[in-house]
């Protein structure tokens, strides 16, 4: 009777993601499906020594044309980022996962921040939750990020095809770390309907603010390059020159958002 007791309350605490209990039939109190074992829980989410190598490198105007969705304007420099590494999520749970980020610097009305055209990661409930709550088009691969000594190997597969394939050699750390603007990241979110060609019942352009705090700092020289799959065109992305590659560890919070575009009600 005691296990029993000790279950039930057990079951209870992890199904009040608002201070609320979620029970069968309860469609107004949670938070994520299903109700009552919900797939993840409330932001925010914290991080811990996130590990994770940073290349800025700049291509072309038309790719960046191409990815970068109205009302946003892409930098003029068309310059991208990519991220690859193990992020560690301490609360609400303590979980670690891989992911590698593709972004561009965009601009949206008087504001600076990053879009993100493609993202991938390793383990499956960051990828449901990332795609439900915030719209990052996460999806799922094996990665690889492997670091021994100064030199870090990183590698992106998805479905048996090399998505991205890194090398970095790190040559200098920074004694002095500069903070960092808190600068949003920008995604295209939609949720398509269930019913036949009908319009999504969610397209927005989103917007996530960034609490990272970057404690350790490695400055290096950086060989990558991108592969495609079918349904993963990431070849397309023309490397024309690598500007800036480093290896960082950092903490951050990811929280609630804002909507800032709604593109159902600008089409009404």
């Amino acid at each position: 009777m005691k296990k029993i007791i000790l279950a039930s309350l057990l079951s209870l605490f992890l199904l009040i993601p608002f201070g609320k209990t979620c029970v069968a039939g309860d469609t107004i109190n949670g938070y994520s499906m299903p109700i009552t074992a919900p797939m993840y829980l409330s932001p925010p989410v914290s991080y811990k020594n996130n590990k994770v190598m940073v290349v800025l490198f700049q291509t072309t105007s038309e790719v960046i044309q191409k990815l970068v969705p109205q009302p946003l304007t892409p930098n003029k420099k068309n310059l991208m980022i990519v991220y690859v590494g193990t992020m560690n999520i301490k609360d609400p749970i303590d979980y670690s996962y891989k992911e590698m980020v593709i972004v561009i610097p965009v601009i949206f009305s008087d504001t600076q921040g990053n879009y993100v055209p493609y993202m991938y990661l390793d383990k499956t409930m960051p990828v449901v939750g990332g795609r439900e709550v915030w719209g990052f088009p996460k999806k799922d691969a094996d990665i690889e990020f492997l670091m021994e000594k100064n030199q870090i190997e990183a590698k992106v597969m998805r479905n048996g095809s090399m998505l991205m394939k890194a090398s970095l050699k790190l040559t200098e750390q920074l004694e002095t770390i500069p903070k960092r603007p808190s600068i949003p990241w920008f995604n295209l979110k939609i949720i398509p309907s269930i019913k036949k060609n009908a319009r999504p019942v969610v397209k927005q352009l989103t917007s996530t603010p960034t609490n990272q705090d970057v404690k350790e700092k490695h400055w290096g020289k950086a060989e990558f390059e991108f592969g495609s799959s079918l349904f993963d065109p990431l070849g397309d992305i023309e490397i024309i020159k690598t500007l800036k590659a480093s290896y960082n560890v950092s903490d951050s919070i990811l929280g609630y958002g804002d909507v800032i575009y709604d593109y159902l009600s600008e089409e009404k």
